[in-house]
Order: C-alpha cells, then structure tokens, then sequence
C-alpha cells in the first residue's frame, strides 16, 4: 500500500475532490469541550449568533475542527454522537446537480455559511453521509500538527457502487491495494492533481465494510483520523479523560500506528501517528 499521507508538513491549499474538516455532532458539545480541549490542546470558541452551540476549534489560530450541536430530530430518531466530515468542491451547485442522477440525495440545498463558504449535506448512493463545502476564503491545512484531521475514511456496504458514485461526483479514482485476509483497500486521488500537487495526492481511503458490520446492519459511514504526537501516550490520556478505546494501538505498516476511539458521549474517531517519512 503506498503511502497515501505523504508529507503532511507543508500547508495544503484545499483543493476539489480533498477533505479538510469535520464536525462533532453532539447532543451536548459544551459539555464534551473540555474532553476534546485537554486531548489534543484544542481551543474551543463558540460561534457568536449561531442558534445552536457551534464551537470552532484551532490550534494557534489554525482552525483544526468543530464541536457541533446535533439535530433534535436526529436525536429523537436516535442518532448518535458522530463525527461528520466535509468534501471539498470548486463548484458547489455543480457537484450537487450530479448526486441525484449518480444514485445518492440531496438532504440539504446548497446554502451560504456567512461570507466564508458555501455548503450542502448529501447522501451517497449507499446511504452514507457527508457535507459538500466550497470554499469563499483561501484556506489552508496543515496535517502533521497534533489535534489535526489528517485521513478520511469510508466503510461502504457496497465498495463497488462507492467507487462508481464518487469517480462520478468529484473525479476520484482508486489505488486498490490488498491487505490480506480478503480486505483490499482503495486510496482515492481526484484525477490529475497528483502531477499539480504530490503532496496532496491522496484524498480519501475505502474499503468494504467488516463482516460483522454488515450482520449488524452498520450502514455505510464516513470516518475521521486525527494526527497525535503519540497514539500510545494519548490512548491513555482519552481513557483518564473518560473515553474508551475500540481497536488498538496497532501498527500499520509504511503508515503508522493507530487506535480506533470513542470519546465520552461515545462519539467514535481514530487516532494516527504517521510513520516517518523517508
């Protein structure tokens, strides 16, 4: 499997067809701040006039995330806390015209977020979700910092039917790399851009979901890395901060070492610290 991080050193102009950002969705965000703010050295402040706690989080000025208010009638429905990500697009209206006859929905219409973006929240066409947002201000991320998203993954239900509707939506095609024991894992890089920006030449990963998932009926879901100096030390921590651990610490090889996470309102993420570049 090639080493689809690269080097996370540099600030990355967002570019189409990346993800950069993701929010907690959270019955309670305040009350889960000081977890996420003693974890990664997050600062936490609330958005002024926002109708619902929405709180940014930055590491020295980088805005790195957000801790957001979950809907009630998601919550009545019995959605859970969850992390949501955003994919980055240059012509938001565009790419949202195209997920309808792809397969997916529209949940939200394109909308303006103040004068710095514009978003929308879509469903693939396996019932996954995740928020479109074009940016209206240049920005940038930079991955290698701890408290930092840097991976974003999908376990699909339908791998195949993942990889059709996306290559359709925003151009991505795969890597597929086998890992053993069945599981083939696919790195997606939005055609072309690897020769403008090596660095920025992996966008997401896929794969099929586990077995037992699939019995359990997990639907299709998105999934977000968060760069830590040290996944052992900070394991460790999110446990005395009254978070669980799901998987892990493991290695991964020519990756990293990673651990799969909950925090305490059982908000489930991944925790990364990559391996050193050559």
């Amino acid at each position: 499997m090639s080493n689809a991080l690269q080097d996370t050193t540099t600030p990355l102009t967002h570019l189409h067809g990346h993800f950069y950002f993701a929010d907690l969705k959270s019955p309670d965000p305040e009350a889960v701040a000081p977890f996420y703010r003693q974890l990664f050295g997050w600062e936490l402040d609330g958005v002024p006039g926002a109708p619902t706690p929405y709180l940014i989080a930055r590491v020295d000025e980088r805005r790195k995330a957000a801790l957001a208010t979950l809907d009630p009638e998601q919550a009545q429905a019995g959605t859970p806390p969850h992390w949501f990500t955003y994919l980055t697009v240059g012509d938001l209206d565009a790419t949202v015209a195209k997920v309808d006859g792809l397969g997916g929905a529209v949940l939200v219409a394109p909308f303006d977020v103040m004068d710095i973006g514009r978003m929308s929240v879509v469903r693939d066409s396996t019932g996954a979700h995740l928020g479109l947002w074009e940016d209206r201000v240049e920005a940038t991320t930079v991955k290698d910092e701890h408290g930092s998203t840097v991976w974003f993954e999908l376990h699909s239900t339908d791998i195949d039917e993942s990889l059709r509707f996306y290559g359709g939506l925003v151009g991505w095609t795969p890597e597929s790399n086998d890992m053993g024991g069945g599981v083939e894992y696919h790195v997606m890089a939005p055609g072309g851009q690897a020769e403008q920006d090596p660095v920025q030449v992996g966008a997401a990963g896929m794969m099929q979901q586990m077995p037992q998932a699939a019995e359990a009926g997990v639907p299709s879901a998105w999934g977000v890395y968060f760069n830590v100096d040290d996944v052992d030390a900070t394991v460790a921590k999110l446990t005395e901060l009254g978070g669980s651990v799901v998987m892990g610490p493991m290695d991964i090889p020519g990756i990293g070492r990673s651990a799969a996470v909950r925090d305490p309102q059982g908000a489930m993420f991944q925790l990364l610290t990559p391996a050193p570049r050559a």
